[in-house]
């Protein structure tokens, strides 16, 4: 079994590494760096948005020969959103979207991790965010790269709506994509 630990000063990239990667490592190797992306999509106005958030803390265990044993909590602190843009980013920090003051956070916690194929499995738990819990699973791929290490890739869709994120905006599409990239060497 696996254990790390987070502070809020860590980036929430390593969301994959965590999430994913972590498992199929050798214990040793978890100092090696890693490149890992965690990015949000959504259309404003007919107009892609593309960001991320850059802090996490929580804890992951993981046990990829025991999977039923693992557990997954993690939160996403909204003061490392970033769109590129500060004015956007504060917006989205508003009560008009997430409300950054009351909710700081996005949460998720795990339910389990199943194992769909020699590289396919599915990450289920729940998410909260502005207070509203919903059931999310996310489905991820896990390949060996040629050169050694592993590549994982998950990709889910949320719907701002379901959370209570930008109220009834016409312009806002409901539809969040997020993809989640890691490279472990």
């Amino acid at each position: 079994m696996l254990t790390i630990k987070f502070s809020k000063a860590v980036f929430v990239r390593p969301l994959l590494f965590l999430m994913l990667g972590v498992g199929f490592m050798k214990a040793e190797a978890q100092s090696q760096p890693v490149q890992y992306d965690v990015r949000f999509f959504i259309r404003n106005m007919g107009i892609s948005v593309e960001g991320t958030l850059n802090q996490v803390e929580g804890e992951f265990n993981f046990d990829p020969t025991d999977p039923e044993k693992s557990a997954i909590q993690l939160q996403f602190a909204l003061s490392g959103l970033s769109t590129g843009n500060r004015l956007r980013d504060r917006h989205l920090r508003s009560s008009d979207y997430f409300d950054a003051a009351q909710w700081p956070n996005i949460v998720f916690s795990s339910d389990s991790v199943v194992a769909k194929g020699s590289e396919q499995w599915v990450l289920h738990g729940q998410l909260r965010i502005k207070g509203v819990k919903r059931k999310l699973s996310l489905p991820f791929e896990l390949k060996k790269r040629p050169l050694g290490g592993f590549e994982a890739v998950g990709l889910t869709t949320l719907n701002r709506r379901e959370y209570g994120v930008g109220g009834k905006s016409f312009i806002l599409s409901d539809e969040v994509r997020v993809k989640i990239l890691v490279l472990v060497p």
